[in-house]
């Protein structure tokens, strides 16, 4: 298991967007439910192409997992 990933170091967040794509992610773990909505704000454009593919989509639901 990825030492940075478990345990109590990093929360982790699951984002739903737009285009039918997910992502989970790591967060701080001193952030709270709050912070992290508020971050992955409904209705907020990410870009979640890679390299030279540019591919904005907006989050459509956040799913906190830890």
């Amino acid at each position: 298991m990825d030492p940075n990933y478990g345990g109590d170091k990093l929360r982790a967040v699951k984002v739903f967007y737009s285009n039918g794509d997910s992502t989970t992610t790591s967060m701080a773990k001193d952030l709270t439910d709050k912070q992290i909505k508020d971050y992955f704000r409904i209705g907020k454009t990410f870009n979640v192409g890679s390299g030279e593919h540019d591919k904005m989509a907006k989050v459509i639901r956040v799913k906190i997992l830890r």
